[in-house]
């Protein structure tokens, strides 16, 4: 048995390991980076820059040869294009076409990395939304084991049977100075408003603890168990008159220690 819950211990610990490392651990280093490290795009950009660089220089070599006209620019080239393609075997073996139909070509790649470039920037300004979405099974994970550990610290693991007894005790004590508080308050304070919320919570606990745990004599189901249930419920009853609460706490008490 012993060597089942070690096993099992040891297997929990390494699904939690991987879930930290696969879901916590690499979401915030990959955060890490997209914050602080240098963007990916810059080899690409600066490769953008020197085909433009290259188409510049060949659309001012074609139209100071052809055109003649400097500073002509892509419309320029295209108007000669459109002028050579009607005679395109003269034009094919002067160069000319093949020149224009070179730097249509030079200014689709340049528009094609552009584009990349852009579509890159947009992946790299989403790292951030889609790692904190990766980080959420983490979180989830974190808090299902908060929450389980906490109910678990909760359970009475104590093997003595006056415990509950004893809880319930102290939690009708607690209800009496709450009570004393409750009547030594001006009606309507603050003070007054605060020992009846407490009175109504500690009963609210113990109705709790008679329903989870068998406490003294009572036997579980029994016409007794309910009716102590039913008189403590009615501790938490605000149209319960303040007078009147000493007297069922009283009976209760006296039901308790039957």
């Amino acid at each position: 048995m012993m060597r089942q819950v070690q096993d099992l211990a040891r297997q929990s610990w390494a699904g939690a390991c991987k879930i930290f490392t696969d879901h916590l651990q690499g979401p915030l280093e990959h955060i890490a980076k997209a914050l602080f490290d240098k963007p990916t795009t810059a080899p690409i950009r600066s490769g953008v820059e020197e085909s433009k660089k290259v188409l510049h220089q060949m659309i001012d070599s074609f139209n100071a040869d052809v055109t003649r006209s400097p500073g002509g620019g892509m419309q320029a080239v295209m108007q000669a294009y459109a002028e050579e393609i009607r005679t395109p075997v003269r034009s094919a073996l002067s160069g000319k076409l093949f020149r224009a139909g070179l730097i249509q070509v030079q200014e689709i790649k340049v528009n094609l990395e552009a584009e990349f470039v852009t579509l890159q920037r947009l992946l790299e300004a989403q790292q951030l939304n889609l790692q904190a979405l990766a980080m959420l099974p983490a979180l989830f994970a974190s808090f299902t084991a908060y929450e389980v550990l906490r109910f678990v610290a909760s359970l009475p693991f104590t093997s003595d049977p006056l415990r509950p007894q004893l809880d319930i005790e102290s939690l009708l004590n607690t209800i009496g100075r709450e009570v004393i508080a409750e009547k030594t308050a001006a009606h309507g304070s603050p003070a007054a408003f605060r020992a009846r919320g407490c009175r109504c919570l500690y009963s609210w606990q113990a109705t709790q603890l008679l329903q989870t745990q068998r406490v003294g004599n009572l036997l579980g189901g029994s016409r007794e168990e309910a009716q102590v249930r039913l008189d403590v419920a009615r501790l938490a009853s605000l149209e319960l008159p303040v007078e009147h609460v000493p007297l069922m706490l009283d009976v209760v008490f006296r039901q308790l220690r039957r």
